[in-house]
């Protein structure tokens, strides 16, 4: 994969420091089971490109809003710099951003000013994460026109910057029921990621939303099932406890 020597952490003038991922259920702070999961689901994306070379391109998006989709992303995106992959993560909800609150970063400057300014801010407007190969780049300021935003040639080109960079970019979409952007927006990616929550996703709806995919051609990568109450199930549990038995009588002996 071609990259651009020119950069590094270096050209992320904002502090590191500046993303944490400090909510419970995000990286680092997983439990077992869900940190398994997402590893799992990290295994089974980089066997789709096997045979691929280059940056691979990631939509995750979901039928509505609060179904789990951003949550996926970042720990997708996580587990991907924990395998030893350089990341970036951008928010492409230009409507209703949600990294400020969840990575406690700035929401600007984002994706939407460097779009409106092309040649400005590629990557000093990232935001890297405790000094990893994982970056962020949030939505930026509020645009009047998203969507159109989103289908310009700026943001075409931006996606070819960035993969000149990066092994793996993973675009946070808005739901696809909710407006025309995700659909929009999959032309630039390798494949979408789809996320249902258990007791919310309606299957009707889920229908609907399948059917704009298709309309342009998105490539279903597959399903994340979330919330799924029975993910935890006595086994599972007994595994964990077992497995952190081994992990105290490891560090015992050294």
């Amino acid at each position: 994969m071609k990259t651009n020597q020119n950069f590094s952490r270096n050209d992320v003038k904002k502090d590191p420091s500046a993303a944490q991922l400090s909510e419970y259920s995000i990286g680092k702070n997983l439990s077992f089971s869900a940190s398994e999961a997402y590893k799992s689901l990290r295994t089974n994306l980089m066997y789709s490109f096997a045979d691929y070379i280059g940056c691979r391109v990631i939509g995750i998006t979901s039928t509505e809003r609060f179904e789990g989709k951003t949550t996926t992303a970042i720990n997708l995106a996580y587990s991907l710099m924990e395998s030893g992959k350089k990341v970036l993560l951008m928010e492409c909800d230009l409507r209703l951003p949600s990294f400020s609150g969840v990575l406690k970063i700035p929401s600007s400057p984002g994706l939407s000013n460097i779009l409106i300014n092309p040649v400005k801010n590629r990557l000093n407007a990232l935001i890297n994460y405790n000094g990893t190969d994982l970056f962020f780049l949030p939505a930026g300021d509020t645009p009047p026109n998203p969507a159109e935003l989103l289908s310009s040639n700026a943001m075409s080109e931006l996606i070819k910057f960035y993969s000149s960079v990066f092994e793996y970019i993973i675009l946070d979409l808005p739901p696809t029921l909710a407006v025309t952007d995700a659909p929009i927006v999959s032309k630039y990616t390798n494949g979408i990621i789809y996320v249902v929550r258990h007791n919310v996703t309606d299957s009707l709806r889920l229908r609907d939303s399948m059917y704009r995919l298709s309309l342009v051609g998105a490539r279903i990568f597959g399903f994340v099932y979330n919330c799924n109450p029975r993910s935890e199930n006595k086994y599972s549990k007994r595994y964990i406890k077992s497995y952190l038995k081994q992990q105290i009588s490891k560090s015992k002996t050294k």
